[in-house]
């Protein structure tokens, strides 16, 4: 047995060291209810800065491959630098306790600090730690389907992960726009990126997510702008005295949110806009804070200058790997594997590895077996809109009316052959 092994199948005690022959306290041990309330998955994010500063992955891989799937030391493997720690983590978070607590006993000969430091967390929660556990707990009940189904992208996670970081509007970049067509999951790329350790500790675990695709009139500005202010401050009372003009309310109420936003607890905080469609509810939006700016429409992204907006178009879909993954979050109930054959790598390379299509399709796949060749027959026949067309229908959506969007939103996933029944069609109108 080489030294790695023989250090990963043993006991870890703090004070002892390592001890095969007695049955003593593992470090990582915890109480019942500690086990039931706070999993490893949880914890080990909080330690991603000492993973990318300290840690190589080259240096136990060899014992790794004993304790991850072949699959899964493939997609570690495969990245180099801070992205290959991501996907440690990441392959990490979906583990048992106990895979962990191996992983941990493995890596602790090399890099008995950051063993420690994790132990002395599990005793006791820091305050950051803590904060990060209730602000992870939130985002999870509030998007659950987000929870259950993401699959990280790891490209645009780590582009998009630098610019958030890096946003100081008081000297530099005070906004990230994030441009994409419809479908390209902009939203989950941003909910993946601001629960990130890292992301939520540079904005003090403050980010507030304002949704805006319904403000196409200073009425539904006035509205979103009120929906903050309750954010911040749940206990703010809108008075019936003040301006009477919509204008003027708008005015009156940004006032009071650039005042609260100077209030130590938000002074790093982070507003993440999401559908923003016109130009007019960006600049309402404009409160002297960190933003990240979820657009589809050109005009608002060329908006924004350059000197103190980064820009980040997220026009790459889904990686092959990552479609992989897609299927492993859907897929339960059988072994997608054993029937994909070829089918799994035509259907993705017809979809053109469009995110919205590929989740579509996963999702059907996790009900039927059978699916696999019908879909590949479906994405054969079925036109993949270019860049042209794309662009034409950007240039649609951006005249329609909210109840003509609502429509659309309904329809939209059909191709342009199904025959919709004229009943259905009176139902959504």
């Amino acid at each position: 047995m080489n030294k790695y092994a023989a250090y990963c199948a043993s006991d870890f005690d703090a004070n002892e060291g390592y001890n095969t022959k007695e049955h003593k306290m593992n470090a990582h041990s915890r109480t019942s209810s500690e086990i039931e309330t706070v999993p490893y998955s949880d914890i080990l994010p909080v330690f991603t800065p000492q993973f990318c500063k300290d840690f190589e992955f080259k240096d136990v891989q060899h014992f790794l491959k004993d304790l991850l799937k072949p699959e899964e030391f493939r997609y570690i493997a495969k990245e180099e630098g801070k992205a290959q720690i991501f996907h440690m983590l990441w392959v990490l978070q979906n583990k048992s306790d106990a895979d962990i607590m191996s992983f941990l006993n493995c890596i602790a000969y090399d890099y008995k600090w950051i063993v420690d430091d994790i132990k002395n967390i599990l005793r006791e929660h820091s305050p950051v730690t803590e904060e990060y556990l209730e602000t992870l707990k939130r985002m999870r009940n509030d998007h659950q389907n987000f929870t259950d189904f993401n699959v990280h992208r790891t490209k645009p996670f780590m582009k998009l992960r630098a610019a958030l970081r890096s946003l100081n509007p008081k000297i530099g970049l005070a906004s990230v726009v994030l441009l994409g067509e419809l479908g390209s999951g902009k939203k989950w790329l941003a909910l993946d990126v601001c629960s990130e350790f890292t992301v939520l500790q540079a904005m003090n675990f403050k980010i507030f997510h304002i949704d805006t695709k319904f403000c196409d009139s200073p009425d539904e500005d006035l509205h979103a702008l009120n929906t903050l202010m309750l954010k911040l401050n749940p206990n703010h009372h809108f008075t019936l005295e003040g301006p009477s003009k919509i204008s003027y309310k708008i005015l009156h109420l940004q006032e009071q949110l650039r005042e609260l936003l100077k209030a130590k607890q938000f002074l790093n905080c982070l507003l993440v806009l999401t559908n923003v469609q016109n130009i007019k509810t960006l600049e309402a939006f404009n409160l002297g804070c960190k933003r990240l700016i979820i657009t589809r429409n050109k005009k608002v992204s060329e908006k924004l200058s350059t000197k103190t907006n980064k820009h980040f178009n997220l026009e790459e879909g889904l990686s092959f790997t990552e479609f992989r993954l897609l299927l492993d979050k859907y897929i339960k109930k059988y072994d997608w594997r054993e029937f994909a054959t070829t089918n799994e790598t035509d259907i993705y390379y017809l979809s053109n590895g469009d995110p919205y299509l590929l989740s579509i399709i996963a999702k059907h796949l996790r009900e039927k077996k059978s699916n696999w060749f019908q879909w590949k027959k479906y994405l054969e026949n079925l036109q993949i809109p270019d860049k042209k067309f794309k662009r034409d229908i950007e240039t649609s959506l951006e005249v329609l009316t909210q109840e003509q969007m609502r429509r659309y939103a309904v329809f939209a996933i059909f191709p342009h052959c199904v025959g919709i029944p004229v009943k259905v069609s009176q139902n959504h109108s």
